[in-house]
């Protein structure tokens, strides 16, 4: 349902968006998939493929308080007050509903082979 929604055009979004200071972790933006004629089927496909992140408790803290120390320094766009008042997330954080949509799956590692073979082989990556 959410592909059927999605506008037909969207020049200006990058397919794939790195997320992490590493270039691993990646935003894949889906309206611009749908633009280039991928099927839904094949980017499912695709992301049940993947091999887990297997993310570790400790990296997660730690991204946390970085985090809070950015806001302290007005390095991000979230305020200090704000996140010290959070409590520490059990599980990662989702968007707001400030947000807005956000019509995108995580691409666990840019970096493997096999995942940069799929996405080129999807007309993603070229």
């Amino acid at each position: 349902m959410e592909w059927s929604k999605l506008p037909n055009s969207t020049e200006s979004q990058p397919v794939l968006q790195t997320i992490d200071p590493a270039g691993r972790t990646t935003r894949l933006h889906l309206a611009p998939c749908k633009a280039r004629g991928v099927r839904v089927e094949e980017v499912a496909s695709f992301l049940q493929r993947q091999p887990p992140k297997n993310g570790r408790r400790r990296d997660f803290e730690e991204r946390w308080r970085e985090a809070v120390n950015l806001a302290g320094e007005g390095k991000i766009p979230f305020l200090l007050c704000e996140l010290s008042r959070m409590p520490f997330p059990l599980e990662v954080p989702h968007h707001s509903r400030r947000y807005g949509t956000a019509a995108y799956r995580v691409v666990n590692d840019l970096t493997e082979t096999a995942i940069r073979v799929d996405l080129e082989r999807l007309g993603i990556l070229r």
